[in-house]
């Protein structure tokens, strides 16, 4: 019987070294499932993130060109704006210098990537080219004939401006045609842009400007549309003549989003100390001045008292809405007491933005020295 169990007992060890082989194999073969499971899994989440991948890069090409093209539209509206005939220049690509711009007859390129038409000439955005304009600038005034130079209207020897400064008058006190002024004696009349009104409001005022050099008369003036802080600066400090030589030195610009045709003049306001930037930031990086905002009356009353250095005078009008300690309320008094803003049934207004016809008139006001209450 002891025998017997001994066989038993040996034959279940020989019995299981077979069975255990087996339970290897299999566990091999099992492991050897898993890895290729785990290498095909990792294959296929390697190619869904290099789709994922590919995917985001023509995203961001895509959003790269269409804020290109945001930026360059943007430019040409603005350029547009100012009265310029400009439209987008033709680019042809060639390997080993990129892409290279041109412009049809009749045209230049401006700013890299866009034609301007040459004088006299107008263009759009889908032609693509420039045709002789069909334009033509307003007639001279009777008794009056236009200057070589095309900028002002100049009245025949024996006549003078009116009161008005529109017309020319028959100076009374001529004897005969032979005591007239010769022609190179005569009194002129300043041209205006031929987008101004005859009797406009304002027009003394731009004509002042248009006299001074400082606002072209051939172009468009675009007295409805809203000034701009770029359009304000800029005609502040060509107004005040400031020399170019006081920013000789100036090599880095002083703020980030001016654009080059504004640069001159913020560089120079800054310079003088009339303009800081936002939250005073001149003299850091990055320093914005949003040459692109609209200005409002209190903000381009502040800029002219700091440019001409005005006081504030002891006779100053009431406005219910210039309330006291408001960042503008001195600005408002001081300018109110030189009479450049005058204020309508007790209100000046000082939130409001103002358009390019307001601009040009309160600018003119400094010039004309004027105290409060005598205004007119």
């Amino acid at each position: 019987m002891k025998k017997l169990y001994s066989y038993i007992l040996l034959l279940g060890i020989f019995a299981a070294f077979p069975a255990k082989s087996v339970a290897y194999d299999a566990l091999d073969s099992f492991n050897r499932s898993i890895d290729q499971l785990e290498y095909q899994q990792l294959n296929n989440n390697i190619d869904d993130l290099t789709r994922e991948l590919n995917q985001l890069n023509r995203n961001i090409d895509s959003q790269n060109i269409q804020s290109q093209f945001s930026t360059k539209l943007k430019l040409y509206n603005l350029l547009r704006s100012m009265g310029m005939q400009v439209f987008f220049a033709k680019g042809e690509y060639k390997s080993g210098s990129g892409i290279t711009y041109s412009c049809p007859a009749s045209s230049s390129l401006y700013l890299s990537e866009f034609c301007l038409c040459n004088e006299g000439y107008e263009g759009d955005l889908l032609s693509k080219g420039c045709q002789k304009s069909e334009k033509t600038l307003p007639e001279c005034p009777i008794h009056s004939k236009l200057s070589s130079s095309e900028n002002i209207c100049i009245c025949d020897a024996g006549y003078e401006p009116d009161s008005s400064q529109k017309l020319c008058a028959l100076i009374r006190n001529s004897a005969s045609s032979s005591a007239r002024p010769p022609a190179s004696s005569a009194s002129s009349l300043p041209r205006i842009p031929y987008d101004v009104p005859q009797d406009a409001w304002y027009r003394n005022a731009l004509s002042h400007f248009v006299d001074q050099g400082v606002v072209g008369s051939s172009e468009q003036f675009r007295p409805d549309t809203q000034a701009t802080r770029g359009d304000f600066i800029k005609l502040l400090v060509d107004s005040m003549n400031v020399p170019s030589s006081e920013i000789a030195e100036v090599i880095e610009p002083s703020f980030d989003d001016v654009p080059r045709w504004y640069q001159d003049a913020f560089e120079k306001a800054a310079k003088r100390g009339w303009l800081k930037g936002e939250g005073s930031c001149i003299g850091r990086h990055p320093c914005n001045a949003r040459p692109d905002d609209p200005i409002n009356r209190a903000a381009a009353a502040a800029l002219i008292i700091r440019a001409n250095e005005l006081q504030t005078v002891d006779a100053v009008p009431q406005f219910g809405d210039a309330k006291a300690g408001q960042w503008y309320t001195e600005s408002i008094r001081t300018a109110a007491g030189h009479c450049i803003l005058q204020g309508s049934e007790g209100h000046v207004r000082p939130a409001d933005n103002m358009n390019r016809a307001e601009m040009v008139a309160m600018l003119y006001r400094v010039k004309q020295a004027l105290r409060f209450p005598n205004c007119q």
